[in-house]
């Protein structure tokens, strides 16, 4: 298999750009309009990205000043947001197709030769360290469909967002004097507040080389232990606070989406992805479930919904009889909704909520806190106390069984008044993360970070 592997993707770099030259003739014309900035997205963006409705009302969008930015897909397989996006007046292109609009001419005469030369060096490369086959390849890849976008487009910002995307093509965005800007919505904390080795603490975001890096102050913590080549960071806090607000000023409206009595309390807990990529084992997401049961029980008078971050279904199928079997037992209250497959956001149902319940390490815990909403942790098998990261240090936040999450639950609801509470946030919580001012109604923060992006060029 490895030998297969190797002299398929040696074939790929040897012939690559012959074979886009050859096969992509100049036949198609892209808008002339100067663009002024490039914003990549993924299908991941989407909660739904084969859903055109979902895509063109996509909070994604809200951020992006479509008229002077061009929208890029830089994944190898064909995004159906591509041609959704064309068809309601964006502008979008597959960057694996570039070479359908450029001057293959060009591209031979400024290009081609520095190109090639760069396909030896990394064909060596290969016979020395074999094993780098495929990352040699994404590599060149990159490097030549890039230098291809280049040719078109003369553009001052290319914008990332949540997926770094290959480093190796940030080098050509600055050779051609691009400003390279990372976003990352999530709040992310790091799992130590201290970096006691040389090496980065997560490796899926470490050493990124980017101009601008914009996220929240407990994102950028994390960032700063990731071994990364960050000119400057913003901090501009949870950007999609403002959904939370927003929903919470419109509670009426949402909670009738919800198809949920106005008049309850509302406890709503948020799971996070589980197995070997996620941070909930199957025995938590079980634990999970059964605490969201012995809470219905508990609170018979309060709504308690439940939103899955995955697809339900699958997550049920995965599991097996015990997860659908805890699922159906849970199910059964008559106090209990899922909206796993409703079109509310994690932030509209936050903004709707009286208490938050989430899980270790999960962005949703602190973009309720952000927001200046009650928030739980549970963490059943203790994992937060045998580290060094912020939530260890808020006090009443963490719950290590039911008993104690059913006591911060009442604690929470019946003891502590609004004026309490930001007490709480101010002494406690504030110096580890961005708090959103409720109160203030000029605060939007999807409109600084647009203002942000513009003032970049």
């Amino acid at each position: 298999y490895e030998i297969a592997k190797y002299l398929y993707f040696f074939l790929k770099i040897l012939f690559f750009i012959e074979i886009k030259l050859i096969t992509f003739l100049q036949t198609k014309n892209l808008n002339q309009k100067k663009f002024k900035q490039c914003a990549i997205l993924y299908d991941t963006l989407f909660d739904r990205p084969n859903n055109s409705t979902d895509i063109i009302n996509s909070r994604i969008f809200k951020l992006i000043d479509c008229e002077r930015t061009l929208l890029l897909n830089e994944s190898d397989s064909k995004s159906a947001w591509v041609e959704m996006a064309n068809s309601k007046g964006y502008n979008s292109v597959d960057l694996n197709n570039i070479f359908q609009y450029g001057s293959r001419l060009k591209y031979l005469l400024k290009y081609y030769l520095s190109d090639f030369y760069f396909k030896l060096e990394l064909l060596s490369i290969s016979f020395i360290h074999p094993y780098l086959i495929h990352s040699l390849f994404e590599c060149y890849k990159s490097r030549t469909l890039w230098n291809m976008f280049y040719l078109i487009f003369q553009i001052n910002i290319c914008n990332r967002f949540m997926s770094p995307g290959l480093r190796s093509s940030n080098v050509v965005h600055h050779k051609n004097k691009t400003k390279t800007v990372f976003t990352y919505f999530s709040n992310t904390e790091p799992l130590v507040m201290k970096n006691y080795y040389s090496s980065p603490i997560c490796y899926d975001y470490s050493y990124m080389n980017f101009d601008y890096l914009i996220c929240s102050s407990l994102s950028k913590n994390f960032f700063e232990l990731c071994e990364n080549n960050v000119k400057e960071y913003i901090c501009l806090g949870p950007v999609y606070a403002d959904l939370i607000i927003s929903a919470r000023k419109n509670y009426k409206f949402v909670k009738n989406r919800c198809d949920i009595d106005i008049n309850k309390k509302t406890i709503s807990f948020f799971d996070n992805t589980i197995g070997c990529i996620g941070t909930q084992s199957f025995e938590e997401y079980c634990e999970f479930l059964s605490s969201m049961d012995t809470i219905c029980k508990k609170y018979p008078n309060f709504n308690v919904i439940y939103k899955c971050k995955k697809n339900i279904k699958n997550v049920l199928e995965s599991g097996g009889c015990l997860v659908k079997n805890l699922f159906s037992k849970v199910n059964k209250n008559t106090n209990f909704f899922d909206l796993s497959n409703n079109d509310l956001s994690s932030f509209e149902i936050i903004g709707v909520t009286d208490i938050v319940v989430g899980t270790p390490f999960s962005s949703v815990s602190y973009e309720s806190l952000s927001s200046s909403t009650k928030t739980l942790i549970y963490d059943p098998f203790q994992k937060i106390k045998k580290l060094d990261n912020p939530s260890k240090h808020i006090p009443n936040l963490i719950a290590n069984n039911t008993r104690e999450l059913s006591n911060l639950i009442s604690y929470w609801i019946y003891d502590v008044p609004k004026n309490d509470f930001v007490n709480y946030l101010e002494k406690q919580v504030e110096s580890y993360i961005d708090i959103v001012d409720n109160d203030s109604a000029d605060v939007s923060l999807i409109q600084k970070y647009k203002k942000l992006i513009n003032n970049l060029n």
